[in-house]
């Protein structure tokens, strides 16, 4: 990694190419480098990433002289720095040194109204890309991808609706297509379960507190998605929307 990152000179190491080799750090001098996944770079390559943005310059493997750069840094992870940091694996200051502005992209089940957008415009690309006619998702299938939990992102639900495409011999993708490719732990549970404590002989309507508390869960579920929120309850969005107002939420 360091050998790529800050490329070595000729006969720094057996194999080594004849006339060395430029690392990326010198190929994004005037520009930007972007480093995916900063969280997982050793600590001994922090220090050196720490160097280059605190003194502007590097030293190759094998090489005796620094090299001047000047390059602009754009970082990312999705890992918790804050509990690295704590555990010893992350640099406190480089952490700082980094964080000049931060962009925090929210993971796709915090943003579901992308998942169909997403879904069409992967299942345009892989038709093209495995010559297949795929005019469209059936309803009761982009009922499915929406929800799902998706933990690994948008890179999950492409590789999704790549498997299901490329083994699709119908011009549309359905539900058995997207479920029979997919592990139940591939796309993660809806996460629509959820502990109900209820106080019997109280003299309260349990049914009115079970069926309102019931109702909230969906409804935050599904961050104020009402056609969603039903399609959780197994209900019609217009009797949902009916029991929002017999329950003023």
């Amino acid at each position: 990694m360091e050998s790529e990152l800050f490329g070595y000179t000729e006969g720094a190491f057996t194999g080594a190419r004849h006339k060395g080799k430029v690392g990326l750090v010198k190929r994004a001098d005037g520009g930007t480098l972007f480093l995916d996944e900063i969280g997982d770079l050793s600590l001994d390559l922090q220090s050196k990433l720490l160097h280059v943005l605190e003194k502007r310059e590097f030293l190759s493997v094998g090489a005796v002289e620094s090299t001047r750069v000047d390059v602009r840094f754009i970082a990312a992870t999705n890992a918790d720095l804050a509990q690295r940091i704590a555990a010893d694996r992350f640099r406190r200051d480089l952490y700082y040194r980094l964080n000049v502005a931060t962009l925090r992209i929210p993971p796709l089940r915090e943003r579901r109204e992308d998942i169909l957008p997403l879904a069409r415009h992967f299942v345009q690309k892989s038709s093209q890309e495995y010559d297949k006619v795929i005019n469209g998702i059936a309803a009761d299938a982009e009922q499915w991808l929406e929800a799902q939990s998706w933990p690994g992102n948008v890179r999950q639900l492409r590789n999704a609706i790549e498997r299901a495409v490329l083994l699709q011999k119908s011009d549309t993708l359905g539900l058995h297509d997207l479920q029979s490719l997919t592990r139940p732990d591939d796309c993660g549970a809806p996460d629509a379960a959820f502990q109900l404590n209820v106080m019997l002989g109280t003299g309260d309507d349990v049914i009115h507190q079970v069926t309102r508390e019931v109702l909230v869960h969906a409804y935050e579920r599904s961050d104020g998605n009402q056609s969603l929120a039903a399609r959780l309850l197994g209900i019609p969005r217009t009797t949902f929307q009916t029991y929002l107002q017999r329950f003023d939420l």
